[in-house]
């Protein structure tokens, strides 16, 4: 815990306020890819949360499995009034811990914003490298044939 913000697990509660926070981020910067209550839901044990002094949901962030030794960074968002204070960062390194717990080998993004990740030790990788099943929420993306983002893997 923090002065500003509690990082713990989410509850079922919780689900309206990730989905209010990532829509937030796929609607006006198209960052990332939207998510229903219903996904969110199942995938909730997926997540951590920021919780401010207030009991708000402030940020969020998934560590999906791909495999036995892959797993995923997504839906990590800050709402805009918190950002900069480190929300981010403690987000990934829950994640990030999740992942040496549960014996995978490396944890992949897709991002606009690589500097973050490279601060935290991720290290630029080819999309290529990445397993095509990786791909199949590509074909939901509104940037689907203009995709910015880039590839960072983490070594655990």
């Amino acid at each position: 815990m923090t002065a500003e913000f509690t990082i713990c697990k989410p509850k079922a509660q919780d689900v309206e306020q990730i989905g209010h926070l990532i829509n937030h981020y796929a609607q006006t910067t198209q960052e990332l890819l939207p998510r229903n209550n219903n996904h969110i839901s199942q995938h909730l044990r997926d997540f951590w949360v920021a919780v401010s002094k207030e009991q708000k949901i402030i940020g969020c962030a998934s560590l999906f499995l791909w495999s036995e030794q892959l797993s995923e960074i997504k839906s990590l968002a800050v709402a805009d009034e918190f950002t900069g204070k480190g929300i981010g960062k403690v987000l990934v390194e829950k994640c990030l811990e999740d992942a040496r717990e549960l014996g995978q080998r490396q944890v992949f993004a897709l991002t606009f914003k690589p500097e973050f990740f490279f601060k935290l030790g991720f290290k630029l990788t080819d999309r290529s490298q990445l397993p095509h099943k990786v791909w199949n929420e590509c074909i939901f993306c509104p940037k689907l044939s203009n995709c910015g983002e880039t590839a960072v893997v983490f070594e655990v």
